[in-house]
């Protein structure tokens, strides 16, 4: 560890210590139910409500939802959740957008032989025979040329940017664990109302 990290970890230690050193403890409100599968752990999780945050744990991955001030009930978590869409809810987490090397390829390819079809001429073609060799009038080169880039694996958000000059073309994504979090959310909100909606015609 670098003497400047080390200071740094030592400055909050002694901070920490002063900023903690009136603190008491206090149960807090908080529930957890645990969704499964019976006789198997294969996709089972755990939804752990507290105040101000809904957190995902289990085989299914980790996340933890924080929005303020509907989740500071159980009651207001249940209700956006239940109606919240992927995207808004999945801003409330601490999933980021990640570069999809797949989509962003195929994306060019598709856009490129688009513009063939319509008579264009597609730049792609060009930068990509100048990326791996080829004539770009060369029907042959062409194809070879959009097969090896569509096998490049070392295709980065920075060589798509450097190989079409246009910061656009690269395609970010969220996750497949981001997913997981909100279909596993998502069904525990629908089943808390259905629970609910069930006690409330019994009553």
């Amino acid at each position: 560890m670098e003497a400047a990290e080390m200071s740094n970890h030592e400055n909050i230690q002694k901070i920490a210590a002063l900023s903690f050193a009136e603190h008491i403890m206090q149960d807090a409100p908080a529930k957890s139910w645990h969704l499964g599968k019976p006789g198997t752990s294969a996709y089972a999780f755990r939804i752990t409500w507290a105040v101000g945050v809904v957190a995902v744990s289990g085989d299914i991955g980790t996340a933890v939802y924080e929005v303020w001030p509907a989740f500071q009930t159980l009651e207001g978590a249940i209700d956006l959740i239940g109606k919240a869409g992927f995207d808004y809810l999945t801003s409330k987490s601490e999933f980021k957008e990640e570069y999809d090397r797949e989509a962003t390829v195929e994306a060019l390819i598709e856009s490129a032989y688009e513009a063939q079809r319509r008579k264009w001429q597609p730049q792609l073609f060009k930068q990509l025979c100048d990326e791996y060799g080829g004539d770009e009038n060369d029907p042959a080169d062409r194809k070879d040329a959009v097969r090896q880039f569509r096998d490049d694996d070392s295709m980065s958000a920075e060589r798509i940017y450097n190989l079409t000059g246009d910061f656009e073309d690269p395609l970010y994504r969220h996750t497949a664990a981001a997913r997981w979090a909100f279909e596993a959310v998502k069904l525990w909100a629908a089943k808390m109302k259905a629970e609910a909606a069930q006690v409330g015609s019994a009553a």
